[in-house]
Order: C-alpha cells, then sequence, then structure tokens
C-alpha cells in the first residue's frame, strides 16, 4: 500500500505552480524579446548561402528566439576581419581560417556546411595549363581569405617554389582571364566556371582533390568571446542555420525563385540557370546524404594542421585547443535546473507508483529510441560499405600489441585475393611489398610511430591475387592509450595504379617532346641559318646587278656568282627536302625483313661505287635472320653507312665491311664495322648525328646521312651508338626494337614536321 501525506503533497503542488510559472514567464520573456545578430557573409547573395535565407524567412531563426540581420558580403568586406571587429556576431568563411587561428586570432569554428573545398584554379583551355607545374612563372589571380593560402600549400606540397608564381591582385572580374591579363585565377567551382563557360569559353580546371589535399569548405565561425559569453545563443544559431540548409537543399526552387528578389541579383546577371547550377555543385560539396550538416571531424582539422605543420605554415607543437565550438560541454541554463528540480519533486510526491509508471515509461522509450539508433548505425553503416565499394577503397587495421593485420572484403575484392589468402601478419604482409619499396615503407611506419603525427600517407607497390605488381595509396592513423603509446593503426588503401601509370606515360611523353623540341629548335636554327647567306648573297648581286653600266668580264663573274649562289639554295632545300621526307606524318608499317635480302638488293643498287672502291663485304646474319622495320627505312639506312664507308675509305689499306646481327635484351643489334679513316671521339662527342655535321674537310659530303639515320631508328623505338678510331675504323651499332611485325607507327598524324 502507498501511503501520501496530502498535506505536504499540497505544499508541493504550491511550489510546483510557482515554479512552473517563473519558467513561463522567464520563456515569454526570451519570446518576447528575440537577440539581435548579425551575420556576415563571404560574398555577394547566391545559392552559396541559401541555408541562411532558409532559415530567416521560414523563421527558424525567430523560432531560437533570434533576429537575424544578413550582410551581404564583398570583395573589400572580409568575414574574418568584421566578426574579429565586432561588425558581426557570427562570419561565413572557408578553411583559410585555420590561419588565422595559427596566427593567435580568437576564432572558434561552429559548424561545417560544405565538406569539400569549392575552391579550384581556372585558366582557359587554349591556355594549355592542365596541371600545377604549368603555372610556373604564369600570372594566378588569386586573393587572401579566399583560396590563395590553399593554392600556396598546393604548390609548396608539390615541391613548386611559391615565389615562381605570378600571383596578382583578384579583381573579381572573369574578363582579365578572359583577355589574357592573367594566365589563371582562383574560383569557385559552383559560380565562375559556369559564367565563363556562358561567355563560349572552354575552360580547364586543377581541382585540389586532385593532388590528395581536401580541405573543408564554407563553414560558420565565431569567437572566443562570444562562446564565453552566450554559449547558448551559440547553440541555437547553429541549430537554426543547419535546419536552413536543410530546408534549402529540399527547396531549391523556392529558395532560387527567393535568391532572384533580392537586392544586385539582377545587376550581376545572375539567372535562374546560374542558381540551378550553383546549387547541383553546392549539393556536392555539402554531400548530405552521406554526412550530417554541420558536422564537425576533428580529426581532419588536425590532417589539415598536420598539412600546414609540414609545410612550416604552423609550427611544431602548436594544437587546435578551443579553435572547434562543443556543445556538449554547455552548462544547463537555470531554466533547465528548475525543470530538473521540479521532475525530482513530483517523482518524491507522487511516491513509488508514479515513479515506477514513469519508470516503465522511459525504458519503453529508451528500448524505441535503442531500435532507432540499431536501424539508423545499420543504415549508415550499409551506406559506408556501399561508399566504400563505389570508390574502390580497401579498410586495414595493424594491431601493435598482437601483430595481426584486419582487412575488409572490399580490400581483397579491391587486389583480386581470394578470403584464404589474405595476409594476417607481418610476416605475410611483407611477403606482397615490392621488394624496391620494404625498406622505405618499414621507415615510414617507424618514423610515424616514433613522431607526434597522428596521421600520414604513404604509396608503395603490392603482389595482387594475380602475381601482378599494383601501385596503391595507403592512409594511416595511429591510435595510442592514455600514455601516448601507439596500440594500433587503421588505415583506407586507395588502387592508384592506373594514376601511376598514366603518370609514367606522361613523364615519358614529356621528356621525348621537350627532346623533339629542342632538335626543332637546332633544325629551324640550322635551315634559317644556310638559307639566309645564299639570300643575302643573291640580293647584293642583284643590286650589283641594277646599278648597271658594267664591264662584260665583270657581268660574266656576275652571273657566275649568282648561279653559285642558286646552286648553293638550290642544295640547301633539296637537304630540307629529304629531312622533311624522312619524317612526314604518313602511315609507316613494320614488315618482317630478311637481312640478307635487304643488304643484298642494297649492294645491288650502289654495285658500280663497291666496285670502284674495291670494297670488302663480309655479313652474319645466323643469330638474327629477321627484323621487324619498315623496309625502306631499312633501305636508306643501309644505304647511307654503305656509301659513307666508301667514302671515308682509308686510301692506306683495302676497305673492308663487316655487318652482323644477334639479339640483345628486346633488341636485335646490327653491327656496322669498317676499317676506314675513323674520328676522334673526344673532338666530335655528340655532333656525329647533327645536321649538317663534318669531320673530314677533304671529303666531299653534306652531313645529312647519320642524322637521318638516327631520325628514321628512334621513330621506331630504337637507337644508334657509335665507336671510332682514328686512322683504325668505325663501329656503328643499331638497336631494332624487337616488336611484333603489324604493328603501326604514326610518325605524325596531322602532316607537321617532327624532328
Amino acid at each position: 500500500m502507498i501511503l501520501i501525506n496530502f498535506t505536504h503533497l499540497h505544499w508541493l503542488t504550491r511550489v510546483f505552480i510557482g515554479l512552473v510559472l517563473i519558467v513561463c514567464v522567464n520563456n515569454r520573456l526570451n519570446a518576447a524579446e528575440p537577440k539581435d545578430i548579425r551575420l556576415q557573409l563571404k560574398w555577394h547573395h547566391q545559392f552559396q548561402f541559401a541555408g541562411y535565407y532558409a532559415a530567416q524567412i521560414k523563421g527558424f531563426y525567430k523560432k531560437e528566439g533570434l533576429d537575424v540581420k544578413i550582410i551581404e558580403g564583398n570583395a573589400h568586406r572580409n568575414p574574418l576581419t568584421e566578426v574579429l571587429k565586432g561588425n558581426a556576431d557570427f562570419g561565413v568563411t572557408g578553411a583559410d581560417i585555420l590561419d588565422a587561428r595559427v596566427q593567435n586570432k580568437p576564432v572558434v569554428v561552429t559548424s561545417v556546411i560544405f565538406q569539400h573545398t569549392p575552391y579550384v584554379i581556372i585558366s582557359l583551355e587554349q591556355s594549355k595549363i592542365s596541371t600545377l607545374s604549368d603555372l610556373v612563372d604564369k600570372k594566378v589571380m588569386a586573393a587572401e581569405g579566399q583560396g590563395e593560402l590553399l593554392i600556396r600549400a598546393l604548390m609548396m606540397r608539390e615541391g613548386i617554389p611559391v615565389d615562381r608564381i605570378k600571383f596578382v591582385q583578384h579583381t573579381w572580374n572573369n574578363n582579365d582571364l578572359i583577355s589574357g591579363k592573367v594566365n589563371a585565377m582562383s574560383g569557385y567551382i559552383s559560380y565562375e566556371p559556369f559564367l565563363i563557360k556562358k561567355e563560349g569559353y572552354k575552360i580547364r580546371l586543377i581541382k585540389p582533390t586532385d593532388y590528395g589535399l581536401d580541405f573543408y569548405g564554407d563553414l560558420i565561425f565565431t569567437t572566443r568571446r562570444q562562446i564565453a559569453s552566450d554559449p547558448r545563443t551559440v547553440q541555437a544559431f547553429n541549430r537554426a542555420s543547419v535546419e536552413g540548409w536543410k530546408y534549402a537543399l529540399e527547396h531549391e526552387d523556392e529558395l532560387i525563385d527567393y535568391i532572384l528578389t533580392l537586392p544586385g541579383i539582377e545587376k550581376r546577371g545572375i539567372s535562374r540557370e546560374s542558381l540551378k547550377y550553383e546549387a547541383a555543385e553546392i549539393r556536392k560539396l555539402i554531400m548530405p546524404s552521406l554526412v550530417e550538416i554541420g558536422h564537425i571531424n576533428p580529426d581532419r582539422w588536425q590532417q589539415m594542421l598536420n598539412v600546414y605543420q609540414q609545410l612550416k605554415i604552423a609550427p611544431k607543437g602548436f594544437t587546435l585547443d578551443g579553435f572547434l565550438f562543443n556543445p556538449n560541454s554547455l552548462k544547463e541554463e537555470a531554466s533547465d535546473i528548475m525543470i530538473g528540480f521540479i521532475v525530482i519533486i513530483l517523482i518524491l510526491a507522487l511516491g513509488s507508483l508514479v515513479w515506477n509508471r514513469q519508470l516503465k515509461q522511459q525504458v519503453d522509450l529508451k528500448a524505441l529510441e535503442l531500435r532507432r539508433e540499431i536501424e539508423q548505425r545499420s543504415q549508415t553503416e550499409e551506406r559506408l560499405k556501399f561508399t566504400l565499394a563505389a570508390a574502390n577503397l580497401g579498410l586495414w587495421q595493424w594491431d601493435l600489441q598482437t601483430s595481426e593485420i584486419l582487412f575488409n572484403e572490399q580490400w581483397a575484392t579491391m587486389l583480386d585475393y581470394d578470403k584464404d589468402q589474405v595476409p594476417h601478419s607481418i610476416p605475410e604482409w611483407r611477403a606482397i611489398v615490392h621488394p624496391d619499396d620494404i625498406e622505405r615503407t618499414s621507415q615510414s611506419a617507424e618514423a610515424l610511430l616514433n613522431s607526434n603525427y597522428s596521421s600520414d600517407e604513404i604509396t608503395y607497390r603490392v603482389k595482387d591475387g594475380k602475381g601482378n605488381w599494383r601501385w596503391i595509396m595507403s592512409l594511416r592513423k595511429v591510435n595510442r592509450d592514455e600514455n601516448n603509446k601507439p596500440v594500433r593503426i587503421t588505415g583506407i588503401h586507395f588502387d592508384i595504379d592506373q594514376l601511376k601509370k598514366t603518370e609514367v606515360e606522361l613523364k615519358e611523353l614529356t621528356k621525348e617532346l621537350m627532346k623533339k623540341n629542342s632538335e626543332l629548335e637546332k633544325f629551324a636554327y640550322i635551315i634559317s641559318h644556310n638559307l639566309r647567306a645564299p639570300v643575302v648573297n643573291l640580293k647584293s648581286l642583284t643590286d650589283l646587278y641594277a646599278e648597271g653600266d658594267l664591264p662584260e668580264e665583270m657581268m660574266q663573274e656576275l652571273f657566275s656568282k649568282i648561279k653559285e649562289c642558286v646552286q648553293i639554295l638550290g642544295d640547301t632545300l633539296n637537304d630540307l627536302v629529304e629531312i622533311v621526307s624522312s619524317k612526314l606524318g604518313e602511315e609507316v608499317k613494320k614488315e618482317k625483313l630478311n637481312l640478307e635480302t635487304e643488304l643484298t638488293e642494297v649492294m645491288r643498287s650502289i654495285e658500280s661505287q663497291i666496285q670502284n672502291a674495291n670494297a670488302l663485304i663480309e655479313y652474319d646474319f645466323s643469330e638474327a635472320t629477321y627484323i621487324n622495320f619498315p623496309k625502306r627505312y631499312l633501305q636508306s639506312i643501309l644505304l647511307n653507312l654503305l656509301t659513307n664507308a666508301i667514302k671515308y675509305r682509308s686510301p692506306d689499306r683495302r676497305l673492308h665491311i663487316r655487318v652482323k646481327a644477334f639479339p640483345h635484351k628486346g633488341f636485335i643489334i646490327v653491327k656496322f664495322s669498317d676499317n676506314g679513316m675513323g674520328m676522334d671521339k673526344n673532338k666530335i662527342k655528340d655532333k656525329i648525328f647533327g645536321l649538317y655535321q663534318r669531320f673530314h674537310p677533304g671529303t666531299e659530303g653534306r652531313g645529312l646521312g647519320l642524322y637521318i639515320v638516327k631520325s628514321q631508328l628512334e621513330s621506331f623505338d630504337g637507337r644508334i651508338s657509335v665507336e671510332s678510331v682514328p686512322n683504325e675504323g668505325t663501329t656503328f651499332k643499331l638497336y631494332f626494337h624487337d616488336a611484333p611485325s603489324n604493328e603501326v607507327n604514326y610518325i605524325n598524324t596531322d602532316s607537321k614536321l617532327i624532328i
């Protein structure tokens, strides 16, 4: 039986009613007098700030007891400056705020809206700027606090000296890029690219994420003073802003209609089409389906700080203490204490029966909340699993206590392993790491464990389930105990094999293009030089002829010299035709050629020269009878070498030519030796294969043959080397790539000269 003292119950009831009235009056006073709040935007009105407009026009701020004034931004109104000066209570900025924190400015991040950085580097397609290294010695338009620091961090991380970039103060005028005043500029992926493409220009974008640097984008911040003096207002502003963003993303067209009515929108040429484009891009940056809007990840901020410290933007030992707002640390206000006190009084007054009922209701409610939480976690795990599979990411964990290694199923799928093939210990793991990378990976892991850093990244090669070497990127994080001792390492593996292969191909292509460009410059210089001399002489002679009244003897001498100049000019043009014909952009197909047949055919074509020189030619193709090479090119090469040997034979002995072929490391080498005049390699060095290079002045020749031989070999991945001793002879080694005979090489597909 439950006994209740009704006198005490009557007294408690009166106390309860009085406290309830106090709380109600307090709440009514707060509701009747909303608090004035000023929000400083980062830029002019656009969809970038749709969530704050929604919180204002849909009454989310008012519901929290806030009267918010939204202040439009511009190029001269920096949100950090305005909030620190007290001209605004809250501001919208980007990850650049970390630099302000490093400079000990009292700023605090309260919510993160954009999970990815919106900043990109924009250039016109015609500028051919597609990588960070292309920006060297170029003018880049950027603004302090508006992405410039991110660009500098990218440059420093890629090892590109920042002083090699010519930074120009941002004018926020796209015409500066279009007109060529600058080569590139920073901008939001959701805004500037659309406007420039709308003008009819094709653009290229350099994204920080392509270089492994992904900072936060737009976020809400305030000052330490605001946090200390009124934390409840900060929490209320966050709640209302997040609700505003949820509404804006679910009612996109409604917010676009509202934005189109804001001041300055029409003047700036903002259209419905541009706002739709901006909304779609911003949704990708916010990622509402994967990340809760407003969520702050302290580990990600720590990774950003690590990057700053690695680049020496922030000092070692610098921490993020007090930089991130933690709503769980707020103290309960008086009204919450009163409500808690009232609950306690009611529980004591109503006795055990009411208590039991309330307890049962609480248990039921907790059970329902637990079921919902389990369901939400299950859905989150499914989404995470789907995301990891779609992104081809493998998760792993290394227990430092037991040395056991665990991998998820996606890791095995990514590297073509069966479940029973997955390594579970350090020796098993080392067995699949490339031998050239084992020492480097071990040293990197040891350095991470012995440092103060919590995470890092490294790339190396591992053997997949099919026995092939694959490049992966490993992102690692160290977990430590209360004594700061490492206990485990967790991480993610990315398959970057195709990216690495593409990187190697690009480096090889760049090297080849630079080489050919250098040859083209030399070719252009030599040809222009050889053309200029006869043309100048012709002009002087024709000017002399124009004077008239010249003696007959002088006229004959004049015409003789004109004829000589024309002959020189004709020879030079013939040389040019011969060189160009060896490099025209035609389809040249490899064939399976019999070396003895081809050499015999060439020898037959110059039979009289061989007989006149009394030359002895021996050949041995027993080790390599065939090669895969264009017939016309092979005959041209053999003809040049044979005629050179005849032309530069020694007058002191009979010319003896030896030709031998043999296989060697993926090549068929044709060794061509003679006992002619020879050359001093210390004097000629690398000039022997250059244009118009002649080393025996007393012998007739133009200095083109070996240049053409080298070009024809290199166009099919071959090469040529030479050994020579004066008055003893010369030996050439021709390296023919041993490729399939049906391979087709296009020297140049647009019929332009390539050297």
